[in-house]
C-alpha cells in the first residue's frame, strides 16, 4: 500500500513537472507569436524631460533612427540639444532646417512640449512616450549638475531652510537658471506656465492632456521595466534597446537629504508630485497587465544583453574629468566610458551633442542625395 502511494506521488510529481514545462513552452510560444505579428513602429515622439534618465533612452532612440535611416527633428544650430526653451516648441523653429524637405519620423530632443506642433511634423500615427522621475530627486540632481548653489547663493539644505522665508520663496526660489531650470521641472517641460503651479484644476488638466496623448509614461526609478514596456510598445528587437547608462552622476556627488528636507521640497514641488504620483500608479497597473513573471523574464534578458554589450564595448568606466574636450559631457559630476574603437560600439557611449551633430550632417547629406536623384529623374 505504501509502495502504491509513493508510486502515485511520483507520477503526480512527474506530471506536474511536465505540465510546468509545457506551460513554459506555451508561454515562450506566445511571446514568439506576439513578436511575429508585431510590426516595428518608426514614428515616435519622445519628450526628453530633464534629469529623468532620459539621455539613455534618447540614445536608444537615436541609434535606432540612425540604423534604420529615419529622419529626426533636430535643432538647426550646431552644438545644441534644444528646440525651444524657454518658449514652447513651434514648427517655425525647424522649418528652415536644410533637411526639412525630407519629412520627419522621430522627435527626441529637449523642448517645452507642444503636442499639436510635434504631431504636425511626425504624423497622426506616431507613438508618444516620456519618462518621469521623483521631483525631489530631479531638483537635488539639478542642484549639483547645474550649480544652482551659485544661482541661489545657498547650499541645497540652506535653500530648503529658506523656503520658509516668504520673500525668498516668491522672489528668489522661483527664478529659473538659464530661463528654464527650476521649480516643477517636469510640468514646465510639458508646457505648464509657472502661474499655474499651485492651481489644482490646471494641473489636473495637464495630467489628463498627458494621459490622452502619450501612449506610455515611463518611470525612471523602474528603468529596466520601462525599457521592456517601451520595446514591446514599439515592437523593436532586443538588441535595439540595449544600452549603457549615460549622463549619470557619480555617487559621491549626490546629496543625502533628511526625510524632513525631502518633505519640504515635495510640498514646494507639488505640481510635479501630482504628475509623478498619478503616473506611478498607472505604471503599476501597466506592469500588472503585462504580467509580472513575463516582465521579470524580459528584464533579466535585458540586463544580460546589457552586460554583454559592456563587456564587448567598454574599455573602462571613467569620470567626466578624464575625458578629452570632444568627449566631455556638460557636467563633471557624471561618469562616462572609454569605448573600444569599433563601428558597432561607437554610438553607445557617445556624447549627446556629438551624436546630434553627426545626425545633422547625415541628414544634410541625405537631402543632397535626394536632390541629385530628382535631377536624374527629371532628365
Amino acid at each position: 500500500m505504501v509502495k502504491n502511494i509513493t508510486t502515485s506521488r511520483l507520477c503526480i510529481s512527474f506530471l506536474g513537472l511536465c505540465f510546468l514545462g509545457y506551460a513554459g513552452i506555451l508561454s515562450d510560444t506566445r511571446e514568439v507569436l506576439r513578436r511575429s505579428f508585431c510590426l516595428p513602429k518608426t514614428k515616435l515622439g519622445f519628450l526628453k524631460l530633464h534629469k529623468c534618465a532620459s539621455t539613455t533612452i534618447q540614445n536608444v532612440i537615436l541609434r535606432y533612427a540612425h540604423n534604420n535611416e529615419l529622419n529626426l527633428v533636430l535643432p538647426i544650430s550646431y552644438g545644441t540639444n534644444y528646440l525651444g526653451q524657454p518658449d514652447v516648441f513651434s514648427v517655425k523653429m525647424v522649418e528652415n532646417a536644410p533637411w526639412h524637405s525630407l519629412g520627419y519620423d522621430i522627435f527626441a530632443v529637449h523642448t517645452r512640449w507642444n503636442h499639436e506642433a510635434v504631431r504636425s511634423l511626425i504624423g497622426e500615427s506616431a507613438v508618444y512616450v516620456t519618462m518621469l522621475r521623483s521631483p525631489v530627486d530631479i531638483f537635488e540632481s539639478f542642484y549639483s549638475y547645474s550649480k544652482l548653489d551659485e544661482s541661489y547663493n545657498a547650499s541645497l539644505p540652506d535653500f530648503i531652510d529658506k523656503l520658509s522665508d516668504r520673500h525668498f520663496k516668491l522672489n528668489i526660489a522661483e527664478k529659473r537658471k538659464y530661463k528654464f531650470v527650476g521649480r516643477n521641472q517636469m510640468a514646465w517641460d510639458f508646457g505648464l506656465k509657472p502661474k499655474f503651479f499651485e492651481n489644482d484644476e490646471a494641473i489636473d488638466k495637464l495630467i489628463q492632456y498627458i494621459d490622452e496623448n502619450f501612449h506610455l509614461v515611463m518611470i525612471a526609478e523602474r528603468f529596466e521595466e520601462s525599457i521592456v514596456l517601451f520595446r514591446n510598445l514599439m515592437c523593436w528587437e532586443d538588441n535595439d534597446v540595449t544600452y549603457l547608462k549615460l549622463n549619470a552622476r557619480v555617487d559621491n556627488k549626490k546629496m543625502n537629504l533628511t526625510n524632513e528636507q525631502r518633505s519640504i521640497l515635495a510640498s514646494w514641488l507639488s505640481a510635479d508630485m501630482k504628475l509623478y504620483k498619478y503616473f506611478s500608479k498607472k505604471f503599476d497597473q501597466l506592469i500588472d497587465g503585462f504580467g509580472k513573471k513575463r516582465m521579470k523574464k524580459q528584464v533579466e534578458e535585458l540586463l544580460a544583453k546589457n552586460k554583454e554589450l559592456e563587456n564587448k564595448c567598454v574599455e573602462k568606466i571613467v569620470t567626466n574629468e578624464e575625458l578629452g574636450m570632444k568627449e566631455k559631457w556638460y557636467s563633471d559630476t557624471v561618469y562616462s566610458y572609454r569605448i573600444r574603437d569599433s563601428p558597432e560600439c561607437r554610438y553607445y557611449g557617445i556624447k549627446e551633442n556629438t551624436f546630434l551633430n553627426e545626425l545633422q550632417a547625415i541628414q544634410t547629406a541625405r537631402v543632397k542625395e535626394k536632390t541629385e536623384r530628382e535631377k536624374v529623374t527629371e532628365n
